[in-house]
Formats: C-alpha cells, structure tokens, sequence
C-alpha cells in the first residue's frame, strides 16, 4: 500500500506514524477476502464504513475468469457489514453495467439514464466480463439493501489521471489508444463522446457517498442509492485523439476501417521482426481483439442522469471542482505521458498541415507547446495496481 501511494506521490509518512493508516494483508479472489480469522473478527468488530474498491479490471476477460475477484469478494464485503457492529457499505462500481443499446436509446429519449435504474435494461446483452461481474455484484447489493443493508453504488466513466498532477495509469484503453494511434500516425474518426473522469473527481464522490450510504433523503426506492460520476464538460473522442495534432505529433485523421487496417497491419509487422528489433509493438496489441470489434460502436455509451451526484456535492459544497476533462486537461496528460518515457515527445514545433487532424479552421495556425508539469510531479510510469513500472 505504501509502495503503490507513494508512487503516485500520495504517501505521507504521518500517516503510518499516527496510526491513522492500518494495512491489513488479504486477497479478494479468496473466502472472506483472504483475511485470517482474527484479522476478520477485527474488522467486523472494529470498522464503520467498508468502501468496496477492489476489482480485476479487464476489457477481454470472460465473466468465469473475473468472477471471484469482482462478484465473490463483495458477498464477502455484505457478510462482513451484516457481522459485529452495523457497517454501512460504498461500492465502486463502472459504467460497464449499463452498456447495451437499452440504455443507449434510453438516454437518447431522456434526460439520461436514472440513478434510480435497477439494471433490468443490462440483464442480457452485456457483451464484457467485467461489466457483466459489475452488474451481478450491484444486484446483490441492490438486494441486500432492500433487506437492510445500508449501501451506496458509485458508477464512473473512465477514470483517468489527477486533475492538478496528472499522474495516471498508463496501462488503462484510453491511454493505450493515444499512444498506439500516435505510432500509427493516424487516429480514427469517432465522434462518440466519453465519460472520462478524473481520480481525484471519483475519490471525492466515493469518500461523500461512503458518508452518506445510511441515510440518502431522495432516495426513491429501498434498494442501495446509486451515484453516477459522470464528465462535466464532455469529451468526444474526436477532441480527445486530436489533441495529438494540437500538440504537433503528424496523426491523419481517417476513417476507422482504413485506421483498423493500419493497426493489423501495424501489429502483423512488429510481430514478425525479431526481439530487439528497430519495430516497436503497438501499443494496443494486449486490446487488439477489443479494438478490431467495430470500435466506434463499442465505444458508445449512454448519457446519464447525475442528480443525486450533483446533490452530494452541493451539499458538501464542491460543485466547483474539476468533475470532467477539458482540452487543456488532455494537453497536461499528454505532457505526463511524454515525461514518464509512454509516449514519444512530439517534433520540433511549427504549424500545422492541412492533411492532419484538426479542423479546418485551425489548419496551418501554430501548435501548441505540451503544458508544465505542476512542481514534484511524479514521473514514474505505473499500470494499475503498481507502485511503479
């Protein structure tokens, strides 16, 4: 734990000094969480609020594959609120369980999806293991609470990195998209927004729901109260990739199956040069299978209603906060990811040419320079989970 914090610059020492932070060593994929017999007695005598933000994070993974860690372990986290003292339970959960064309159509002829939805639109047609073990573990949440569990379900986009230092995981689909269409030299044309959210965006939600699971006075019904964490501004990925071009990387903008074609063929040449080689692997390579499915259809998500999110933070008055990614936001991610040694700087500066990707308005205006890096930044590259990579 500390090695994980302090590798994103988040470790205070106090904290390990002052008792304030106790590690207690199990593994989700296991009974009980993996935690000894007098470690579980601690816990279910000792502890108020559990916040369940433990999961196997995978876009290719069956459901069979992903099952223990992300369904079993939080039938072990409602055992363990319903033992001891009474505990009241926030669970992070992902925008995964919503998406089928269900809710799509749905957000298209509302406001957007409800908070008080009860999934029975995802049911069926879930295509990911992991939004699949996401919808079941809501459901037993939803259920527990209707039998007296005191839960709340916090649904984000695409979590993504710090809204001041930047820092991020490098190993996450949005970031892998960056880079492998920065060495493609081009980026495919999708104008589907994105619910990318920054961390410390979701970590604020999840602290205020985890305080108010007990009592939620808008709450509709009696199953766990839901809060989406969704981008305030939106993004389109076509804003997104395209601040490559913003930046000076030479990307094309095309048309996804041209775009598609570039990246097998991309992958089929680096995996045919021997190790060592000058041929760099694409960076999308682990997300070929998920990347190659028809991407712009994949990637479309369903607009969602956030009033009881919008009521937290009201009410904790931090309505004000960063809770979306603006253009500038991606213009410091990309400098992080330039920093770490992920991505490739960009040439020198200039302007520029009509053919790249930017909009015909800003053909041949000058490019921008990457933005500072706030002071004591980290710089270390880190996948999920990681201290460093």
């Amino acid at each position: 734990m500390r090695d994980a914090l302090a590798g994103r610059g988040l470790w205070r020492d106090e904290w390990e000094m002052s008792g304030r932070v106790e590690a207690v060593v199990g593994d989700l994929a296991r009974p009980r969480l993996g935690l000894s017999e007098s470690d579980w007695h601690h816990m279910v005598t000792s502890v108020d609020i559990i916040v369940h933000n433990g999961a196997m994070v995978h876009w290719v993974y069956p459901y069979s594959k992903l099952r223990a860690v992300n369904v079993l372990s939080t039938i072990a986290v409602m055992h363990m609120a319903a033992e001891g003292r009474a505990k009241s339970v926030a669970f992070v959960s992902s925008t995964s369980a919503l998406d089928t064309n269900h809710y799509i159509e749905l957000a298209d002829s509302t406001r957007g999806v409800p908070e008080s939805d009860m999934l029975e639109g995802s049911a069926q047609q879930l295509k990911s293991g992991y939004g699949q073990t996401k919808w079941v573990a809501e459901r037993l949440l939803m259920v527990a609470s209707a039998r007296g569990l005191a839960a709340a379900i916090v649904r984000p986009g695409y979590v993504v990195g710090d809204s001041t230092t930047a820092v991020t995981n490098t190993d996450d689909f949005l970031f892998r998209l960056v880079k492998g269409s920065a060495q493609l030299g081009l980026i495919p044309d999708m104008d589907n927004t994105i619910n990318m959210v920054p961390v410390d965006h979701v970590a604020r939600v999840t602290s205020l729901a985890a305080l108010n699971a007990v009592a939620w006075p808008e709450q509709e019904t009696t199953h766990a109260t839901v809060f989406h964490v969704t981008s305030h501004p939106k993004i389109r990925y076509n804003e997104f990739l395209g601040a490559l071009a913003k930046y000076g990387w030479p990307v094309q903008r095309v048309e996804y199956v041209e775009w598609r074609t570039a990246l097998e063929n991309h992958v089929m040449a680096s995996t045919t040069h021997a190790p060592g080689s000058d041929t760099e692997s694409n960076a999308l390579f682990p997300l070929l299978h998920f990347v190659l499915d028809d991407l712009p259809t994949s990637t479309k998500s369903a607009e969602l209603d956030d009033s009881h999110t919008t009521k937290l933070l009201s009410r904790a008055h931090e309505l004000d906060v960063v809770r979306g990614v603006s253009q500038p936001l991606v213009g410091l991610y990309l400098s992080w990811l330039v920093a770490v040694g992920f991505l490739a700087p960009p040439p020198a500066t200039g302007t520029r040419s009509v053919n790249e990707a930017s909009a015909p308005s800003t053909a041949n205006s000058p490019l921008l320079p990457l933005p500072s890096l706030p002071q004591g930044s980290v710089l270390q590259a880190m996948g999920r989970g990681s201290a460093a990579m």
